[in-house]
């Protein structure tokens, strides 16, 4: 306690800071601006006579928490329900009078830290997500996060129990459940001053292993907090509604009984992030989840797992092999049998996965299969699914290994120049904090990880051979070269225009820029305004035809109830902050769906949204890889316009009658009088078109506008904006027109390609 307070609170947290911490009310109105979520606030009372003149029934709901402001400990804290003409109260009914009383208590300082005058604050009971409600049998629990250095350094939920009087806080009668930093998993449980791993008591078996919900989100939330706040060492309680996770208070004491529960001592978890340096909350979180992977490696993680079926090969013969764990000794058919040696009959799985048969009997069936006994896998583990692997060999085959190769090769170099991470601004978080405080006529300057010189005379070269190998094509592979030499401009145009951003040469970021999306159509440009000043006409229709607004909760349900009726295998889906769109699918080491935490989507627009990115950018994805060749499963050469052309194409039937959907008419709009303003000139462009829009929400979506540009007060250049967006505008009326005048959309779902691309498709 004492190192604690004489390394890390004393040097990491100035007194400006935990004056802040300490008011649950400065806290709560510091960071809701920086959209920082917490519960709503019904009613604030700083004095006796604001307590005199107050009214309960101007409470909106009949549910509702008084607290004091600089409350140290969760007894303080009312849980009211209303009840006709009284009010309960843990259980025991209260008067009106009687709550006048316990306010006079708190405004004279009764329950503050110091015993100072405090005030009361009033606010909405939060409810438990649907995936929370089971650790909140007996009250609200909560999920308590140590953060230094930004870096998340260790979790644990607070679980009330029926001891507990509803809450959650250490001096009761509680449950407290460890979580893996890394993946949000519940690891271990302390209670009654015991700590369980492995196995659970059985009344609390069901939590071991489960995953919390919304967990990236609360460690950058976590983050962000702490870099706000300027507290090098904090704690921040969190508990999880259905829209999303909320912030019940940020303590700059945290105590050490965190320690009983993970069994790791704190002190170790400090030293590691010490003096690690990174630029944003994202990167600290990465670097939270590789350091503070659980201590202890479970015994079976070298273990290889099997299915209880799955599609298996013996000698290349392709069998079906399940498992049961009732037999004495493995199955095998006889014409299995008849194509091994001597015997030994060892088994390859299509995910490579060697099982040998120790002892088994031959069975007279003519249906090749094998059927395991536990002998046989004991060294394995079992998921308890039916897994029937897809052989890629005949698609493989198609092509020669040469191309494969030279396939594999543009995807490696094309993947080192990607725009939308390039040219994303390192210091965002920073200068979202400092436009937040002072908006008004604010230009920052961006800083962004361009590659280095070297870096990029190297990719060049590789660029150069792959262009010279690609001549060495014959034949029915010739065709595929010009697409993928094509492809090679592309990159080799990317390259000279992230140079171009790094030396601020704005002749060539105008150039590049019209190589890569094409020059403003006047034609289209007229369309685009006239629809912007109709929209701005047409807002209140719009927001009555698309109803309500979706909850995160409800927007993660829909996905999912998507992938399940059109029998699709579900994908992660995250939710993050500082993401300038608001849902986008990725496709990096594992294909993800993203939602922005600002993200605002209307019930009756998300159908139209998952035809855009599921039924459109994902399902070209899956038919490009069914083609054996990463050119198609990542994009052709200039793809992008036709493919977000068809995705906004193919999402129109889904939009209710009588709504027009004019993102894509509002972003040409915008690109083309951007150039001409500076950064705080476009923000007050935002503010007249989306004077409902928060300010970080306006603060996105400039940077999205103004990203590539360091010096962001530059204006009056034309085409130095990053004109990427008006490819949707460009990329919907080229297959609009093609479609009316008979093309068949559905050939453009062999992958992602542009419509171009099918005159060599056809001839392959």
């Amino acid at each position: 306690m004492n190192a604690r307070n004489l390394r890390y609170i004393r040097t990491k947290n100035s007194a400006d800071a935990i004056s802040l911490a300490d008011s649950k009310l400065k806290t709560k109105n510091f960071l809701s601006i920086r959209w920082i979520p917490f519960a709503e606030t019904y009613a604030i009372l700083w004095s006796q006579q604001e307590l005199n003149n107050f009214s309960f029934g101007s409470v909106k709901s009949n549910s509702f928490v008084i607290k004091p402001n600089k409350w140290s400990q969760w007894k303080w804290i009312l849980i009211v329900k209303k009840n006709q003409e009284t009010y309960v109260i843990q259980d025991e009914e209260w008067t009106e009078d009687e709550i006048r009383l316990h306010l006079i208590d708190i405004l004279h300082g009764s329950f503050s830290l110091h015993g100072s005058s405090d005030t009361v604050v009033i606010e909405e009971l939060l409810m438990p997500g649907v995936d929370f409600v089971p650790y909140c049998d007996y009250g609200l629990a909560d999920i308590r996060i140590i953060v230094y250095n930004y870096v998340p350094i260790t979790a644990m939920v607070r679980m009330p129990t029926i001891h507990s009087g509803g809450k959650a806080n250490l001096a009761q009668w509680w449950i407290w459940l460890w979580i893996n930093i890394t993946n949000g998993k519940i690891i271990s449980l302390f209670q009654d001053k015991g700590v369980y791993t492995d196995v659970f008591p059985q009344r609390y078996g069901w939590l071991k292993d489960k995953i919390i919900p919304f967990w990236d989100d609360i460690l950058l939330f976590s983050s962000q907090v702490q870099a706000y706040t300027k507290l090098g060492y904090l704690a921040l309680d969190w508990v999880i509604t259905k829209n999303g996770p909320k912030l019940l208070e940020i303590n700059a004491r945290a105590g050490l009984e965190i320690q009983n529960v993970n069994l790791v001592p704190l002190a170790s978890r400090l030293r590691k992030v010490e003096d690690i340096k990174i630029r944003t909350p994202e990167k600290w979180v990465e670097i939270a989840k590789t350091l503070f992977q659980t201590e202890t490696i479970p015994v079976f993680m070298d273990k290889k797992i099997l299915y209880l079926k799955q599609e298996w090969s013996v000698e290349e013969e392709k069998i079906t092999i399940s498992v049961d764990m009732n037999r004495k000794e493995s199955l095998v058919s006889q014409d299995i049998a008849d194509l091994v040696w001597n015997g030994n009959i060892s088994i390859l799985t299509s995910s490579y996965v060697s099982v040998p048969l120790q002892k088994y009997e031959i069975s007279s069936s003519s249906y090749r299969q094998v059927i395991l006994w536990m002998d046989d896998i004991k060294d394995y583990l079992i998921n308890p699914n039916s897994c029937i692997a897809q052989d890629r060999t005949e698609i493989s085959q198609k092509w020669t290994q040469e191309l494969r190769d030279f396939d594999e090769a543009v995807y490696k170099i094309g993947k080192k120049i990607n725009l939308s991470s390039l040219l994303k601004p390192d210091n965002y978080f920073s200068l979202l904090d400092a436009f937040i405080r002072n908006p008004h006529g604010y230009n920052p300057v961006f800083t962004y990880h361009f590659p280095s010189n070297e870096k990029i005379e190297s990719i060049r070269d590789t660029l150069a051979d792959l262009t010279e190998k690609s001549h060495q094509f014959e034949q029915q592979e010739a065709l595929l070269a010009r697409l993928y030499r094509e492809k090679i401009t592309e990159i080799e145009s990317k390259l000279w225009l992230v140079e171009a951003y790094k030396n601020e040469d704005f002749e060539k970021i105008q150039y590049f820029n019209a190589e890569l999306f094409g020059r403003t159509d006047q034609k289209l440009l007229k369309i685009a305004r006239e629809k912007v000043f109709e929209m701005k006409r047409n807002d209140g229709k719009d927001i009555i035809i698309l109803w309500k607004i979706l909850s995160l909760d409800e927007i993660v349900y829909r996905i999912r109830m998507y992938f399940e009726t059109h029998n699709i295998e579900e994908i992660p889906i995250t939710i993050e902050s500082g993401n300038l769109s608001r849902m986008s699918v990725s496709y990096g080491r594992e294909v993800k769906i993203h939602i922005s935490k600002n993200a605002v989507i209307r019930e009756n627009e998300i159908n139209a949204i998952l035809a855009h990115e599921i039924d459109t950018h994902f399902r070209r994805y899956l038919a490009g890889a069914e083609t054996g060749l990463k050119l198609f499963q990542y994009g052709t050469g200039y793809y992008l316009a036709d493919e977000e052309g068809l995705a906004i194409y193919r999402s129109f039937p889904q939009l209710p009658e009588g709504y027009e959907k004019n993102a894509m008419y509002l972003k040409y709009y915008l690109l083309s009088t951007v150039d001409v303003l500076s950064f705080s000139e476009t923000v007050g462009l935002l503010i007249s078109l989306y004077p409902e829009k928060s300010l970080e929400s306006i603060f996105s979506d400039a940077v999205r506008l103004k990203r590539g540009i360091m010096h962001s007060w530059v204006k009056g250049i034309s085409w130095i904006t990053y004109q990427k967006d008006k490819i949707y505008l460009d990329g919907y009326m080229r297959i609009k027109n093609w479609t009316e005048g008979g093309g068949d959309e559905q050939k453009l779902l062999y992958g992602k390609i542009k419509i171009q691309d099918l005159e060599i498709i056809n001839q392959l």
